[in-house]
């Protein structure tokens, strides 16, 4: 619920669907369905469902890497530049074709 608030109010936008595995720590059906938000549980057992997230991820940690290494900052600024960098993706334009991504 404080996820929720802080999108709405710090980014002012609205959650629409949250994507989890099927862990208890993210079965808030009544709570979901109340704010409007659809939730979609991956199948047990199925990494296939993971692999555009585990790929979103390696990207990410990728560019941080690069941008920690080419800037020589110290590792007590990882969280900071992995900030930015999501920051910086999401402000890009994607175009996804084929399952491919270009900038």
């Amino acid at each position: 619920m404080q996820f929720y608030h802080v999108c709405l109010k710090q980014f002012n936008i609205d959650i629409k669907i949250i994507r989890s595995d099927n862990g208890k720590k993210f079965d808030f059906i009544e709570l979901f369905y109340k704010l409007g938000v659809l939730q979609i549980k991956s199948c047990v057992e199925t990494p296939q469902q993971n692999s555009i997230a585990e790929k979103i991820h390696q990207h990410i940690l990728n560019i941080t890497r690069s941008l920690i290494f080419q800037y020589g900052l110290p590792k007590s600024y990882w969280s900071y530049v992995v900030a930015h960098v999501v920051y910086l993706i999401n402000k890009l334009t994607l175009i996804v074709v084929k399952k491919k991504i270009f900038l």
